[in-house]
C-alpha cells in the first residue's frame, strides 16, 4: 500500500474503525517512522475522526441506539500508537549512535592511515638522503680517479720525454768517442774510466748515498768543457707525503740550479741537465726531497785541470 493510500485511512485508523487487516498495514508503515504520518496523527484531536454525516431520526418504536465507542477506540488507538513512537524514536536514537559509533571508527582509521603516510613520508626522505649522500661519493670518487688517470698518464708521457732525450744525450756523448760507449758499462771505478776517456775530458762523478738511504746509488756524465751532463740514479726509495725529489747543482761562484726528478716506481732515472756555464764551474751534484733539503745522494766533481 502506498504513502498517500496509508494517510487516507490514518483518520479512520485513529477512531478505530478499521478492520484488522488495514490496521496492521496502517500501524506498520508507522513503525517506519514516517514523520508525516505521525505528525498528522498527532495534530488530530484523540478520539475524532471526521465527522461523519448526521444519522436519520430513528423510528418511534425502534430499539435504543447503542452507546458509541469514540472514547474507547480513541483510548486503544493511543495505546497502539504510543509504544510505535516509543520504538520510532528508540529505533531513531539507536541509528543515531550507530552513526556516531561509524564515524568515530571512520576517523580513528583515517588518523591511523595519516600517521602511517607520515612515516613512510619519512622514512622515504631518509632513504632519498643516503641516495643523494652515495650519489655524491660515487662523483666525488669518479672524479679522482679520473684525475689519478690524467697525472699518472702525464707523468708517463713526460718520464717517456725525459728518457728520449736522456737517450739522445748518451748518444751524442758516445759518439764523440766510441771508447766510452765500449767500456764505460763495465768498469765501475772513475779514475779508471777517466783513464780510458781521458783525451775526449769526459768524467764520470759517483753520487754516494747519505745515511740514512744506504741502498740509494748514481753517477754523473760531465764534460768539463760542455754545459750538458746526464744524471743517472738507481734504487731510490718512494718519495713520502708531500715532498718530492730535485737535483741540486752547485757552481763554484755560489749559485745553484734545481731541475725536479721524477724517479720511475722502480727508483731508477736518468736525466738530461742543462748546466748554465761549462761542466768545470760545477763544484756538486745532490739528489735531494723537497721541500726539506734533505740529501739522498752528494757527488763533486774533480776540478778541471788548469
Amino acid at each position: 500500500m502506498s504513502h498517500e493510500e496509508v494517510r487516507g485511512l490514518l483518520s479512520r485508523y485513529a477512531a478505530g474503525t478499521l478492520d484488522p487487516e488495514a490496521s496492521e498495514v496502517v500501524r506498520s508503515h508507522l513503525a517506519t517512522g514516517c514523520g508525516d504520518c505521525l505528525g498528522e496523527m498527532f495534530r488530530r484531536p484523540v478520539g475524532l475522526a471526521r465527522t461523519p454525516p448526521p444519522a436519520p431520526e430513528p423510528p418511534v418504536d425502534a430499539a435504543p441506539p447503542r452507546r458509541r465507542r469514540g472514547p474507547l477506540v480513541a483510548g486503544l488507538a493511543l495505546v497502539v500508537i504510543l509504544p510505535v513512537v516509543a520504538g520510532w524514536a528508540v529505533v531513531a536514537r539507536t541509528q543515531r549512535v550507530e552513526a556516531e559509533r561509524r564515524a568515530e571508527a571512520d576517523r580513528r582509521v583515517l588518523e591511523t592511515r595519516v600517521v602511517e603516510a607520515e612515516v613512510k613520508r619519512a622514512e622515504l626522505a631518509q632513504r632519498l638522503t643516503a641516495l643523494e649522500q652515495d650519489v655524491g661519493a660515487a662523483q666525488s670518487e669518479a672524479s679522482r680517479q679520473a684525475e689519478a688517470v690524467r697525472t699518472t698518464a702525464e707523468e708517463s708521457a713526460q718520464l717517456r720525454g725525459d728518457l728520449e732525450a736522456a737517450r739522445a744525450s748518451i748518444a751524442a756523448l758516445m759518439r764523440r768517442d766510441g771508447e766510452i760507449e765500449r767500456q764505460i758499462g763495465g768498469v765501475p771505478d772513475r779514475q779508471t774510466v777517466e783513464t780510458i776517456v781521458g783525451t775526449p775530458g769526459v768524467q764520470l762523478v759517483q753520487l754516494d748515498p747519505v745515511p740514512p738511504y744506504d741502498a740509494a746509488r748514481g753517477h754523473l756524465l760531465l764534460h768539463p768543457a760542455r754545459d750538458a751532463a746526464v744524471l743517472y740514479v738507481f734504487d731510490l726509495p718512494p718519495a713520502r707525503a708531500g715532498t718530492s725529489y730535485r737535483v741540486r747543482l752547485r757552481r763554484d761562484d755560489g749559485q745553484v740550479d734545481g731541475p725536479s726528478l721524477r724517479p720511475r716506481p722502480s727508483g731508477d732515472a736518468a736525466v738530461p741537465l742543462r748546466l748554465r756555464g761549462n761542466g768545470s764551474r760545477l763544484s756538486e751534484v745532490a739528489v735531494v726531497l723537497d721541500p726539506s733539503g734533505e740529501s739522498v745522494l752528494v757527488g763533486r766533481p774533480a776540478p778541471a785541470p788548469r
